[in-house]
């Protein structure tokens, strides 16, 4: 399995409990659609070619229009807004790959039915954090840059462009599947967002799946 770490040429980093990954993680709501995302897309796996760079780039600014779409609306209610959220995230984002990478060695020890509790806690989690930072959206862009193929993969270059303050660097590491483009990893100014969540479950997982659908359970009660 490729490692987060080589979602880039430029090795991304987890984030550090700092005011800089404050500041990455609170800021434009587009960045939040970014910020959970992983190593493995759903489907059978197929070797990068050069021509899918083309087709990468159109995944990403779609997606961008897409979700641009739903946040600028403004005849949506915020509980809208999280549906429409929620359906972005499942088909564009390989889901349980996302939980699985996260869970690490604590999901391959766990039985089915507990792997899919988890699962399904875990994709709530996802969209219920990122869902209350939509209404944050005000007018930011994303530009589609470059692209270029990486072993199996794609890395798209873009930046989310703010109304007033300096643009975010956000590289997205896509690979083309059966079911078409998943967004495999994240990496939002340096910064992978798959190994800092792993990084961040990473003392619940030590207890096993159990611990995580534990900590994860928590969480949807305390908010």
């Amino acid at each position: 399995m490729t490692s987060p770490a080589n979602a880039a040429t430029d090795q991304p980093e987890a984030a550090p409990r700092s005011p800089r990954r404050r500041r990455v993680l609170s800021g434009a709501a587009l960045a939040g659609l970014a910020a959970l995302t992983l190593l493995i897309g759903g489907g059978a796996l197929q070797p990068a070619r050069a021509d899918d760079t083309a087709a990468a780039q159109a995944f990403i600014e779609k997606l961008g229009d897409e979700a641009i779409g739903f946040l600028s609306d403004k005849s949506l209610t915020p509980e809208q807004r999280a549906t429409k959220f929620a359906a972005l995230f499942q088909d564009k984002f390989a889901v349980e790959s996302i939980a699985r990478f996260v869970a690490g060695a604590a999901w391959r020890a766990a039985p089915e039915a507990e792997q899919k509790e988890y699962v399904d806690l875990f994709t709530n989690f996802v969209v219920n954090t990122y869902a209350q930072r939509l209404s944050s959206y005000s007018g930011e862009k994303l530009k589609v840059g470059a692209a270029r193929a990486i072993d199996d993969s794609v890395v798209v270059n873009s930046e989310i462009v703010q109304q007033n303050g300096p643009p975010t660097k956000v590289d997205w590491r896509l690979r083309s599947t059966s079911d078409g483009f998943k967004i495999l990893d994240v990496i939002i100014e340096g910064i992978s967002m798959a190994i800092t969540q792993r990084s961040d479950f990473a003392a619940d997982a030590r207890n096993g799946l159990n611990g995580l659908i534990a900590a994860l359970k928590r969480n949807r009660f305390s908010q």
